[in-house]
């Protein structure tokens, strides 16, 4: 498993808001999920990677929305629908064809349009009116 530390930072070393980071983050949000929560709160890749090693501090409310998605997935009961499919491609190779095309598919119909993250420091949302 990547981690994207440095070598001398262990995981039991990081602080505890990128430890939950890092657990909320990739069962919300699957394998990709830095740079799919950058996607989602419009920051860089880089800056979502600086929260999970803890070299910068992860502001509050991207761990709420995260953990708002996390819940949202888990009550959707999607997790337990793809397990079953992931089983069943497993014991059938032609299944595996068949499910992973109609899931590209799905995914390429349902995936919303964004621009790519940008490269650049997270700046808070300004809380002005």
């Amino acid at each position: 498993m990547r981690t994207n530390l440095p070598p001398e930072r262990a995981r039991d070393d990081l602080p505890p808001k990128a430890q939950r980071l890092r657990d909320i983050g990739r069962q919300a949000l699957g394998e990709g999920w830095q740079y799919r929560l950058a996607q989602a709160e419009n920051v860089g890749v880089k800056t979502v990677q600086r929260w999970a090693s803890g070299e910068r501090e992860c502001p509050d409310h991207i761990l709420v929305a995260v953990e708002s998605l996390l819940a949202e997935w888990r009550k959707s009961g999607l997790a337990r629908l793809l397990r079953d499919v992931e089983g069943e491609a497993e014991r059938s190779p032609t299944f595996a064809i068949v499910a992973s095309a109609h899931l590209a598919d799905l995914a390429q119909r349902i995936k919303p349009s964004s621009e790519a993250p940008k490269d650049r420091r997270y700046k808070p949302k300004s809380t002005e009116s």
